[in-house]
């Protein structure tokens, strides 16, 4: 604002700028220009760059004269913090740990984001260093993975910007991240700068420049906020069709604030998710009118829920009710409990064979009827028990297993677990016979066992039915699926969904409703892997070939109507029933089958145990 309207300074691509005092720093890759706030050039230091290539500044900023920054290159290593002392016309270079970003911090600090290998990928980590003394003071987990961020000494936290959205980390707790903003719309952001009690955030998309009051993140001052609450931190925040919704929301209501509480934010073990989930259902349980909108899993018992009155009932709205019309025959009875629509589905997977097709034409094998049952699947089993390697030894098998977890054992669930009636009928013939057959297929060698980490590869032998994990309309017909056998008492299939739900106690009840109906809306749903509603391929179609055009390349590739893998897709969600799992259930079947398969029990009496089990959560 002091700069003289009078004179522009002009800057290459990929520059950074400051200001102390006055004096006005800029830096591109060619050279860091000193000015005066009038615009007046009073240094050009040169920059030695070896590489020949542009280096982009990410972060820059100036105290007492000198000038610290961070050049963006290929690597981590190509991060070092330099600085640059403007009086003795010197360059430095400050030797951290994969440094990503850095911004001020307290005192005679900087904070610096690093980046580093992990368990599984990487991990993020922050550095605090104290440039005075030319040592470091302390590191900090992170959780989360930062674009940019800016320190808050009032509060001593950190913000930051990842998915549009404005997060903060306090440094004086144990890595917890707190979602406080979400950015409108599907902003590009660039950079965050906090300065007192305000929040800056430049916003590349649409050229603007948010100026927020700290305060108003607690939601003190906010006249609506509707507030969102899951287990899995990035289901709902990085879920395209719900931003897209959100940004719809937004635009009705223009002073509309949205929140995400992560339960499971800043916890990253088993033990703290299970933790996380415990915590989660204690909060869904209490009633509390403190959130919206709830997110659940497919591993999330939705049905106990469903019985404590804790979703809206959303088939009472016709905006919502009348969507389903359009949406592919099951997954509305999927959605619903006792005639009530509990949720929406924000996930949702079918569980058919895919075959080794290659193995299956060498073997000569007929396909089975698509009504096949798991007696003809056995029956089978002994026809796919081949020598071909020429050994004199048989080496090929159906499938692989764990022998705990029978393959037909969620089927079982979907027909004899009826949470709606309250009842369970484990104990019957068909289950006892059932068992059995699966103890004898392992005792006749004719289903490969999975040991240690043997699952999904060919192990010993070659596997011409491999079970796979959650069919969509992204599989086209080059790789092909087949429905699993089916139980004599129910021809069905299990289908797992993850659920939007309202907070039946919500107090933005209408706001609330109002999002469910744009999430619905045909032009939001977005192309994700996992969730695919709407019987209508073209609503698909046509932003695959948008995204395809614009990448230049194939990145999804849709199953067309009338495709092998669409009618799949369309008949096991046709026949199919829900099939969440109670996880403590789920673990206690894998026990008792368990000692079934090892001969300390009969099929009998593992049936038996099990409905005994089952009567118990029922009447949780």
């Amino acid at each position: 604002e002091q700069l003289s309207k009078s004179h522009t300074i002009v800057m290459t691509l990929h520059g950074g700028m400051c200001i102390e005092g006055n004096r006005l720093y800029t830096a591109d890759w060619e050279s860091i220009r000193i000015y005066d706030l009038k615009g007046n050039l009073l240094k050009n230091k040169k920059l030695e760059n070896k590489s020949g290539k542009h280096m982009s500044f990410k972060d820059m900023f100036c105290i007492d004269g000198i000038l610290y920054f961070v050049q963006s290159g290929a690597s981590s290593k190509d991060y070092p913090v330099k600085t640059y002392d403007s009086e003795k016309d010197s360059f430095g270079e400050i030797s951290l740990e994969g440094v990503r970003a850095i911004t001020r911090g307290k005192g005679k600090s900087l904070l610096a984001l690093g980046k580093r290998p992990g368990i599984v990928g990487f991990e993020m980590f922050i550095t605090e260093y104290d440039y005075a003394k030319g040592q470091e003071i302390k590191k900090y987990d992170t959780s989360s993975y930062p674009e940019t961020f800016s320190y808050s000494e009032s509060d001593n936290s950190i913000y930051f910007l990842q998915d549009g959205s404005i997060k903060r980390q306090s440094l004086d707790g144990n890595g917890k991240v707190d979602f406080v903003y979400m950015i409108p719309g599907e902003p590009q952001v660039d950079k965050i700068v906090m300065s007192g009690n305000n929040c800056y955030v430049l916003e590349q998309r649409g050229r603007k420049i948010y100026k927020i009051d700290k305060d108003y993140f607690s939601g003190d001052i906010r006249e609506k906020v509707l507030s969102f609450i899951q287990v899995n931190d990035s289901m709902l925040s990085n879920n395209e069709t719900v931003k897209k919704s959100i940004g719809l929301l937004q635009k009705e209501y223009p002073d509309l604030q949205v929140k995400f509480i992560n339960i499971r934010e800043g916890l990253t073990g088993q033990k703290d998710y299970e933790q996380a989930r415990k915590t989660f259902k204690t909060k869904l349980m209490a009633g509390d009118p403190d959130f919206d909108i709830f997110c659940l899993g497919g591993n999330d018992d939705i049905y106990h829920y469903s019985r404590n009155g804790v979703m809206l009932d959303l088939s009472k709205y016709d905006s919502i009710n009348n969507r389903f019309d359009a949406m592919f025959d099951g997954i509305k009875s999927v959605s619903t409990y006792n005639g009530r629509i509990v949720g929406l589905p924000v996930s949702i997977s079918v569980f058919p064979f895919t075959i080794k097709q290659k193995l299956f034409d060498r073997l000569g094998l007929e396909y089975p009827g698509e009504d096949w049952t798991w007696e003809d699947f056995y029956e089978y089993a002994k026809k796919a028990r081949r020598d071909i390697n020429g050994d004199g030894r048989p080496d090929t098998y159906i499938s692989e297993s764990n022998k705990n977890y029978p393959l037909f054992l969620q089927q079982c669930d979907c027909a004899y677990l009826d949470y709606s009636k309250g009842i369970a009928n484990y104990d019957n013939p068909e289950f006892i016979n059932l068992l059995k057959l699966w103890k004898r297929m392992f005792d006749e060698d004719l289903i490969y066992e999975i040991v240690g980490d043997t699952y999904g590869k060919e192990g010993k032998g070659n596997v011409i039915f491999y079970d796979y994990m959650g069919l969509s309309l992204l599989q086209e017909d080059g790789q092909k699926f087949f429905p699993k056998p089916v139980l004599k008492s129910a021809g069905t299939y299990p289908v797992r969904a993850g659920f939007l739900c309202i907070n039946s106690k919500t107090r933005n009840k209408d706001i609330a409703v109002k999002f469910m109906e744009n999430y619905l809306l045909p032009e939001n749903q977005s192309i994700k892997t996992n969730c695919f509603l709407f019987k209508d391929a073209g609503i698909y179609l046509s932003k695959a070939e948008e995204v395809n055009k614009h990448n230049g390349y194939t990145v999804y590739d849709i199953s067309k109507p009338g495709s092998s893998n669409f009618r799949m897709y369309e008949t096991m969600l046709k026949s199919g029933k829900p099939c969440n799992i109670n996880m403590d259930f789920h673990g206690y079947k894998s026990e008792i089958i368990g000692r079934f398969m090892d001969g300390e029990i009969s099929a009998e009496e593992a049936a038996k145990q099990i409905d005994e089990k089952a009567d118990m959560i029922l009447g949780e």
